[in-house]
């Protein structure tokens, strides 16, 4: 008995080692498991970290004439028809932007009608804005996919001008359809968004309708200029129908030519397919030019993804919706370094985007 006892100590006893071994072996395994699970549900994978930044388009738009029934004023402003508003709906679903910017829009019932379609047609842009100017019949307007964090309707900006008789006195007259700035936040992404239309070619009674433009445009110039001064950095694109050559006076006001590049404003020369950049027909004269623009801030430049920009020449539909063809360009919403001087300067001669 006294050897079985023994025996059995001995047998408890090494049992215990071998347990207590164990144990010691376990305890690394459980903290390292433990450490492990707390990794996964508090620090993010590199998976997560290189997700890609959502891609923004943002569609420009000359409507031309979005007139309907009993709203339109003046001599020679008609309804737009049917097929014009089917066929520029139908642009718009196939373009599928984020935001939609508009030149030539009627008044509040025209935009109405408009939405009203467009939802029905499925788009869905739940945010709205419009601007009202001095010109009773053709205003700016804006649809968003996201909802504004900023909205500033400029109709309070003037101007002196002599009239064609400089015999007669300086007078101040205001931008005919105001400037229209709108600042959407994606995640942490903040875009500044500034609607241009200026005044056509078509004579004016009174004015020399090149000065007109030319005067709209410097003060364009002051509101891109005063979003560039808040935040040098800001993310900025100035589009719409400007109704100028890119090298005309208008245009180069708006570019800032002479500013440090941090001012400056880049004409981005968006191509079709074709590498062809006109995005006006007026038919009249049977003339194509480029006269609507995307002008953008050296902040934003990086994150322009210049594959999927471009003038939208939409068939069969675009004749018939409008004498315009849009714009659009896609961003990609996560701030990236800024493009030195040397690339901004071999890339942008003169502010405008050169041929690849």
């Amino acid at each position: 008995m006294r050897h079985a006892s023994h025996c059995f100590a001995m047998n408890a006893g090494g049992a215990g080692a071998a347990s207590r071994d164990a144990g010691h072996l376990r305890r690394p395994i459980l903290i390292a498991a433990v450490s492990l699970l707390l990794s996964i549900l508090f620090i993010p994978s590199p998976r997560a970290a290189e997700t890609p930044p959502r891609e923004v388009r943002v569609m420009a738009y000359n409507v031309h004439n979005y007139f309907i029934e009993g709203e339109a004023r003046g001599p020679g402003v008609t309804a737009k028809s049917l097929t014009s508003k089917n066929s520029l709906v139908a642009v718009v679903v196939k373009a599928d932007p984020d935001i939609l910017v508009l030149e030539e829009m009627g008044g509040a019932f025209a935009f109405a009608d408009f939405r009203r379609t467009l939802a029905a047609a499925g788009v869905d842009l739940t945010h709205w804005e419009i601007m009202t100017g001095v010109d009773p019949n053709r205003h700016l307007a804006m649809l968003l996919r996201f909802k504004p964090t900023k909205v500033e309707k400029r109709d309070d900006m003037s101007f002196g001008i002599r009239p064609s008789d400089k015999t007669l006195p300086l007078e101040y007259i205001p931008v005919q359809r105001g400037f229209l700035h709108v600042v959407v936040s994606i995640n942490t992404y903040e875009l500044h968004i500034v609607a241009a239309h200026l005044k056509s070619k078509m004579p004016h009674p009174r004015f020399n309708q090149a000065d007109l433009r030319r005067y709209e445009a410097r003060e364009l110039r002051r509101v891109a200029s005063g979003i560039l001064a808040e935040n040098p950095s800001a993310n900025l694109v100035v589009l719409g129908d400007l109704n100028d050559d890119y090298n005309a006076e208008p245009l180069r006001v708006l570019r800032g030519f002479e500013q440090p590049s941090v001012e400056k404003l880049y004409d981005l020369r968006l191509a079709d397919d074709k590498g062809q950049v006109w995005t006006h027909w007026w038919a009249s004269g049977d003339i194509y030019g480029r006269i609507d623009y995307t002008l953008c801030s050296k902040g934003l430049l990086p994150e322009v993804v210049f594959a999927k920009s471009t003038v939208l020449r939409t068939q069969p539909e675009w004749t018939d919706a409008s004498d315009h063809c849009p714009l659009l360009l896609t961003i990609r919403a996560r701030d990236a370094a800024p493009l030195d001087e040397k690339t901004l300067t071999a890339g942008f001669p003169e502010g405008v985007r050169r041929d690849e």
